[in-house]
């Protein structure tokens, strides 16, 4: 079967998602790249003419795998407290447990290695992970407006500030999971953050 311009194109993104993911944006080139695939910088020049454009396709595949997962969750049957328990279990899965696949972006550490570069990252590329983090605040938060509404979860403050703090909590429990090589740990942290907000 011949290699289509979109599987090219498709291997291009996957590849430099996993340099993002260990090398960090400024640590790979397009020649690295070229000698993994196999191909000519000619052809990734191609489909990304600058490497601000690849690093947005990647941004854009890891907000679509994300979009992907939480189109496949049927919220209206979930209580507020299921949603949170999916929301960590989701990060744990793409984080923790699964098999490092370059083929799927939908990874934690792909935002994370981003973001820790912010102030080396192009302007839209910084601009596309300002609006994923708003999106990100107001989708925590939905789930605890959600808790509080129905009473499941009291005594929660400002819902913004709530939903800053459960996910700064829940990437400060990943890295010490990982660095502990415990998903235990992980699971205990975000146990209890769901029962701090629910009511007693």
């Amino acid at each position: 079967m011949a290699i289509t311009k979109t599987d090219t194109k498709e291997k291009i993104v996957s590849f430099a998602t996993q340099l993002i993911e260990t090398k960090g944006y400024n640590g790979f080139s397009y020649q690295d790249i070229a000698d993994e695939l196999g191909i000519k910088k000619a052809s990734i020049h191609y489909h990304f003419p600058s490497k601000e454009d690849l690093g947005i396709a990647v941004f854009e595949a890891f907000m679509k795998g994300v979009h992907e997962h939480i189109a496949q969750i049927d919220f209206e049957s979930l209580t507020a407290a299921e949603k949170l328990a999916g929301y960590f279990q989701y990060h744990a899965e793409v984080t923790l447990v699964k098999n490092h696949d370059a083929s799927d972006c939908s990874h934690i550490s792909c935002i994370g290695a981003l973001t820790s570069e912010w102030n080396n990252l192009p302007e839209k590329m910084r601009e596309q992970i300002d609006n994923f983090n708003n999106w990100h605040v107001g989708f925590v938060a939905s789930i605890i407006s959600d808790g509080v509404a129905k009473k499941e979860f009291c005594h929660v403050g400002s819902v913004e500030g709530q939903a800053l703090l459960i996910i700064a909590a829940t990437k400060g429990a990943l890295l010490l999971s990982r660095e502990k090589t415990s998903i235990e740990i992980y699971n205990q942290i975000t146990r209890q953050l769901i029962e701090g907000l629910k009511c007693k």
